[in-house]
């Protein structure tokens, strides 16, 4: 059974912090966290990342507060999901400990979630759209994992 999630993007004002808002909706019995490759420290999820998962999912992220990924939170993951090959290749280069539990979230459909970073609100509900498809993958793999 899985326990633990980490999921990164760049910032992780955007897209990490929509994926792991979702996951842990999905998995509710999954710590779930998130963090950034060159993090906003301390921001909160951008107003459109808010906004577009509230409205499409009813999932609330305004108290997410960004962070650098660090090596206590790879570690602790089992699994560590990341929007683009660069954030694995970033990930495992730092963390090589990391190279067999880290993937794409768009792994299984062979895609990489495009940053919406200062993007309109279609670049954002165009990148749920891919988290979703991304995450329908994955919860549907650790739910066989777990069987």
């Amino acid at each position: 059974m899985i326990r633990s999630i980490l999921v990164a993007c760049t910032g992780n004002i955007c897209r990490s912090p929509m994926a792991a808002g979702i996951l842990q909706a999905r998995l509710p019995h999954v710590d779930v966290s998130s963090a950034g490759t060159g993090a906003m420290v301390d921001s909160p999820a951008d107003p459109l990342a808010r906004q577009v998962l509230a409205t499409a999912a009813r999932i609330d992220i305004d108290a997410h507060r960004a962070r650098q990924i660090t090596a206590e939170l790879v570690l602790k993951a089992e699994i560590v999901l990341v929007m683009e090959t660069l954030h694995k290749r970033w990930i495992i280069s730092r963390f090589p400990a990391a190279a067999g539990r880290t993937f794409l979230l768009g792994e299984f459909g062979g895609f990489e979630v495009a940053d919406p970073y200062l993007g309109t609100e279609q670049d954002f509900i165009a990148c749920y759209a891919s988290i979703v498809r991304g995450v329908d993958a994955w919860v549907e793999k650790i739910a066989r994992l777990a069987s």
